[in-house]
């Protein structure tokens, strides 16, 4: 059995962004069942104990895309989202796999678990709810939120219906707005862009971290008074598409 201060040397580096550090000591395969609970339990700990930082810069620019859901559940969100190799993260491990087939699920942040990496359906089908209304109606709530060069949105559904869908900017051929403006959206410009007069193109004055503010918790605005339960996740949908060596598969 691996000596422990390997294990944790290991975990740091993992923890930190390392993707080929569990690699290095033969893959998950290769730790028996032990060294692996002693490798889930410290980086649970690790992730449990750090101080939360934004996920994006603080002054509200953020360049991907996350989901928001009211629940602490994190083993509801694997089922819904059909993930599978949940492996504890810190944030910067979270973040350095999200995009390349993985997930990365945060703690429990101020009433709200954010969801990043996860391609969702935000539009509902003619024949079934979309992915986004479908958790929100296990979960009462779920909201989208986007951002990238060009093009910035949100959807907001409760309870089983899309109540509000904005997609904009100038890389988009048109604009998508569908329903009324959520009381976030309004809150959000009422509170910070009031004194901006409206554009013509009748485009949101606020962006997508501004309207989460007020509607879910916004990602560039975590810090230590944030109030945080339980640990970060990563999880894969397809193990197939997994960085290799990340995760016990």
């Amino acid at each position: 059995m691996l000596e422990k201060e390997i294990l944790t040397s290991v975990a740091r580096r993992f923890a930190a962004g390392d993707l080929g550090a569990v690699a290095e000591v033969g893959g998950w395969r290769a730790l028996d069942v032990d060294e692996q609970a002693m490798l889930r339990r410290i980086l649970r700990d690790m992730s449990a104990e750090e101080t939360p930082r934004p996920l994006g810069a603080e002054n509200g620019d953020i360049l991907f895309t996350w989901v928001a859901v009211p629940t602490g559940d994190h083993a509801a969100l694997l089922d819904e989202l059909r993930l599978t190799c949940a492996v504890p993260a810190t944030q910067d491990l979270g973040l350095g796999v999200r995009g390349s087939g993985a997930v990365y699920l945060t703690p429990h942040r101020d009433g709200w678990t954010l969801i990043c990496g996860h391609a969702i359906s935000i539009e509902p089908a003619e024949s079934a709810p979309g992915e986004l209304e479908r958790l929100s109606l296990r979960f009462g709530a779920a909201h989208w939120y986007g951002s990238d060069y060009g093009c910035d949105g949100w959807a907001i559904a409760e309870n089983g219906k899309l109540l509000r869908l904005c997609v904009f900017g100038d890389a988009l051929e048109q604009d998508t707005f569908i329903g009324e403006p959520h009381r976030a959206e309004v809150d959000a410009t009422l509170t910070g862009y009031a004194d901006i007069d409206d554009d013509d193109d009748g485009r949101p004055r606020c962006g997508p971290a501004a309207v989460a503010a007020f509607g879910s918790i916004d990602p560039t605005a975590v810090g230590p008074n944030t109030r945080v339960d339980g640990h970060g996740l990563i999880a894969v949908q397809d193990p197939g598409s997994a960085p290799l060596g990340v995760f016990p598969i």
